[in-house]
């Protein structure tokens, strides 16, 4: 199963930000299965996939690195 399209964005944050998958997902998404699900090409919402990318800009701007 290919990889989803968002995971890419997120390893590049979770690598910026020193994160855990596990935390990002929680905090994100409020879903602790969130990075695998993307990891693993599971079908998400487009509207999470939204969600999922405002919520990282917006600890971007809070968390500058």
């Amino acid at each position: 199963m290919p990889k989803h399209p968002l995971l890419a964005e997120v390893n590049a944050f979770l690598a910026r930000h020193k994160m855990a998958p596990t935390t990002f997902s929680r905090a994100a998404n409020k879903n602790a299965n969130l990075y695998a699900r993307l990891r693993d090409g599971a079908d998400i919402k487009h509207s999470t996939v939204l969600a999922v990318q405002k919520w990282m800009r917006a600890y971007d701007r809070k968390h500058p690195k």
